[in-house]
Formats: structure tokens, C-alpha cells, sequence
């Protein structure tokens, strides 16, 4: 005969994440400062490169379908902000179909440039980083698009900025042949 108490059973379950393994980008001790761009001028950078892609491809007659800057973007954009990346985050924000973003990530995976990390004991499911030699790669990349653009539309601007300041009613194209 049951008792008059009635039991409340606890059902417990286990922690779906393996904490050994570092998680985001600031859990783990062996990222040293690195000399370069700073990762809020590393965002913007990456903004910047997104917008202008999309406008390439909508301006251009550029071949469409297979661009993996979007996937290294968001990529490198959740890994800046603690963000955790998975394939489908990645996928969704390809903008390609669903089988070429997956080999899109695959070709990027055995290129070396993102590392997979188990989230569960079981290894079954996974979050995606980006490596030490991309995160160099883009620094990179954005110093030296950050000097190109100051070498030729900075210079300009200034000259055009100290034209106008002179003499507002001059025409510019007599300065810039090109702006005819």
C-alpha cells in the first residue's frame, strides 16, 4: 500500500557542455597580445568588408554563389564578441545554398584557418573557432587596407577638403581631371 507522503522524484541531467576545453575567445590562457589592430577597429574593419562585398556583387557582374567572406566574417565576429559559432550559424549567414556552404566551411576547416571544439563529452556536437593564422591573416588585412585607403582616398580628401576651404566656386575638376 503506497504511503500517505508522496515522493518527489529529482530527476537529474548532466551538464551538456565539457568544460575542459575552452569555449570562447577569452577562456584560455595562451592568446597573447598581439601587435596590430585592436578588435573593435577589427569589427568595424569587418563590417566594412561585408558592405563591401555586398556592394561588388550587387554593382558588379561578379560571379555569385561561392564567397566564403561572409562565413569568415561572422566567423571572426562572434569570436571577437565571445560569441559561440556553429556550422548552421555559419551556413545561415553564407548567404549560398546549404551544401555548398558546407563545403564551404570544410574547405576553410582543411585550409587551417578554423579549429572545431567539442562541446559535449561525446564529441558529437561542436563549436567552430577561428586560428591563430587567421586572426593574423585579417589583422593583416586590415592594416594594410586601412594604409591603402589612407594613401589614395585620404590623400584626396584632404586635397578636395583644402580646395573647397579656399575656394568653394572653383571647379574641382580643374584639380582632378579624372572627376570629368
Amino acid at each position: 500500500m503506497p504511503s500517505s507522503k508522496s515522493t518527489i522524484r529529482r530527476i537529474t541531467y548532466p551538464r551538456s557542455r565539457h568544460r575542459d576545453a575552452p569555449e570562447g575567445p577569452y577562456e584560455t590562457t595562451d592568446i597573447r597580445p598581439r601587435s596590430g589592430v585592436a578588435n573593435a577597429e577589427l569589427e568595424s574593419f569587418l563590417d566594412f568588408v561585408e558592405q563591401f562585398d555586398m556592394e561588388m556583387e550587387r554593382s558588379l557582374s561578379i560571379k555569385k554563389g561561392y564567397s566564403e567572406t561572409r562565413i569568415l566574417g561572422t566567423l571572426l565576429r562572434d569570436h571577437l564578441s565571445g560569441k559561440t559559432s556553429t556550422t548552421s550559424s555559419l551556413i545561415g549567414a553564407s548567404g549560398m545554398s546549404y551544401g555548398t556552404a558546407i563545403r564551404a566551411v570544410e574547405a576553410i576547416e582543411k585550409r587551417g584557418l578554423l579549429l572545431r571544439r567539442p562541446r559535449t563529452s561525446s564529441g558529437k556536437s561542436f563549436s567552430l573557432h577561428p586560428t591563430e593564422k587567421l586572426l593574423s591573416e585579417w589583422q593583416e588585412f586590415a592594416r594594410r587596407a586601412r594604409a591603402a585607403l589612407q594613401s589614395t582616398w585620404g590623400l584626396l580628401a584632404q586635397k578636395m577638403r583644402l580646395i573647397i576651404i579656399l575656394d568653394p566656386l572653383i571647379p574641382l575638376e580643374k584639380f582632378y581631371p579624372r572627376l570629368r
